[in-house]
């Protein structure tokens, strides 16, 4: 689930706003954006209990106390905003009880209301795939597609661990709704509906969802993979990986020009340019960026929180890209002193944390951690920072502090696998790599991303560090049983994209 703390912000925030939705194709530009703030004055005391009572992680009887309010017989007569609240906050801790179908019906009511917002609907794509509803989830998402299309690959996070019926239904949707523009986790989208697909026999209609793939990564996932040879030969000329990534590099950029007031679009863009080796020119859109914000400061563009900071963090990564190390941490520690939704900054921290630690700069990267509060990272945020505090462990020889990281990230693998791998990998654990890696490419679900991870690419400028990790990782992709589990179901290719990660 999505981080809470940052939630209740949000829902705070909506609270003692005015109560108009945002108009088709607005809203903000991430959710859940500000820091949390009470309830408003002469609120009924079960809200103001269940607030404070889930900030202080006591969910069960956050979840209790806003049951009561809702059960209430004047319930109907609160104020609307704080009714709306109500609803909001017992969706979000009706899923955190792992209750499904209340969690469903009470976002459903939220979105009902003249109130509603992003989250609203954020949540009750999340109760739909919790509760197996896909007519639900399609009917919600389409509704984040045309108003918040931004915020699309967020709701459907939790979709990878739908049953394959529920995941055939929603993207069938999906590839029926029309989006101006498509957000970058739609090329997963099609290539696992065109799996779907092929299992149930509908070759034709595979053919054309592989055709709608603009994404040079996941073009090699298909390529890589036997379960596509079927139609393969169908695919092979759409699916040529420079071409693919150069029609998503086109799309960004037309998307770019045609919203000079966002800075999401220059995002998405230098993603593609960096993935296609086109360094200097995410510098470039980065600086278009600078420029205008050092003219007409944060008005300079409608999403300059969180969006500026992640440029800036995009920026440091092209500059280690080519070498230019000192530049690169000059721009991540920028970067990671701007908000985040709002609140204290996470993801640079990590990313400078992560370049101090590439750097053998382990005391620096440790002190950069200690500035990250736990309550405003989400899970996938956790795996990151312990893998990094991993790494400040091991350099430092803090046997115990590293054992402590890694029986995190080993207890907590399923919120992320590729840290989990990568931990593995920094510990020198290769027997429990090769053991992980076999695994992932066994299973259908975590196949494509365990092929993807064991193709060639091309590096960039590596740090000692980064050198003796690719080592590793050679070795262990070279040792007979990986091998052998690459061969029963993929093959492996050398490729013309950014080779950053090997996991």
């Amino acid at each position: 689930m999505r981080n809470l703390l940052g939630f209740l912000g949000a829902l705070a925030l909506a609270a003692c706003a005015a109560p108009h939705p945002a108009p088709t194709g607005a809203g903000p530009a991430a959710v859940p954006a500000p820091p949390a703030k009470p309830p408003p004055t002469g609120a009924p005391a079960e809200l103001t209990q269940a607030l404070q009572l889930a900030r202080d992680h006591d969910y069960a009887r956050a979840d209790a106390a806003v049951t009561r309010l809702l059960a209430a017989a004047d319930f109907g007569t609160l104020p609307a905003l704080e009714r709306h609240q109500a609803l909001s906050l017992g969706a979000m801790l009706a899923l955190e009880q792992r209750d499904a179908h209340r969690a469903q019906a009470l976002a459903t009511r939220a979105c009902q209301m003249h109130e509603e917002q992003s989250y609203d609907w954020l949540l009750r794509v999340e109760a739909g795939i919790a509760a197996g509803d896909a007519a639900d989830i399609v009917l919600a998402s389409k509704v984040v597609a045309e108003r918040w299309p931004q915020l699309l690959p967020q709701s459907l996070q939790g979709l990878d661990n739908a049953p394959d019926p529920v995941r055939y239904q929603v993207l069938s949707g999906l590839s029926n709704f029309s989006m101006a523009h498509e957000p970058l986790a739609a090329g997963l989208w099609w290539r696992d509906l065109a799996l779907l697909q092929l299992a149930r026999g509908e070759h034709a209609a595979a053919v054309n969802t592989l055709g709608r793939i603009q994404n040079g990564y996941v073009a090699v996932s298909v390529a890589a993979d036997r379960r596509f040879d079927p139609v393969w030969p169908q695919v092979e000329a759409r699916l040529n990986v420079q071409n693919a990534a150069q029609r998503g590099v086109d799309a960004a950029a037309k998307r770019a020009q045609a919203n000079p007031d966002k800075i999401q679009p220059l995002n998405e863009l230098a993603v593609l340019l960096a993935e296609s080796l086109m360094t200097e020119q995410v510098l470039q859109v980065a600086d278009t960026a600078i420029e205008q914000v050092s003219k007409w400061g944060e008005s300079a563009y409608s999403d300059y929180d969180p969006e500026y900071s992640q440029l800036l963090g995009q920026r440091a990564a092209a500059l280690a890209a080519t070498g230019r190390w000192d530049a690169a941490v000059i721009q991540l520690q920028a970067a990671s002193q701007l908000p985040e939704n709002g609140a204290e900054n996470v993801s640079q921290i990590i990313d400078l944390a992560g370049l101090y630690n590439d750097l053998g700069r382990s005391a620096e990267a440790r002190a950069t951690l200690s500035k990250l509060k736990p309550d405003n990272t989400s899970s996938v945020g956790l795996m990151q920072f312990q893998l990094e505090s991993l790494r400040t462990a091991l350099a430092a020889a803090d046997a115990h502090a590293a054992e402590a990281a890694l029986e995190y990230l080993t207890a907590h693998r399923a919120d992320a696998l590729d840290v989990y791998q990568e931990g593995l990998l920094v510990a020198d654990r290769e027997e429990s790599g090769a053991k992980l890696l076999i695994q992932r490419l066994s299973s259908p679900r975590t196949r494509s991303a365990a092929l993807l991870a064991v193709q060639t690419y091309q590096d960039g400028a590596l740090t000692p560090v980064q050198q003796e990790k690719l080592r590793r990782w050679q070795a262990l992709l070279a040792r007979a049983d990986v091998q052998a589990a690459v061969d029963r179901v993929g093959r492996v290719g050398r490729y013309p994209l950014a080779g950053d990660s090997y996991y």
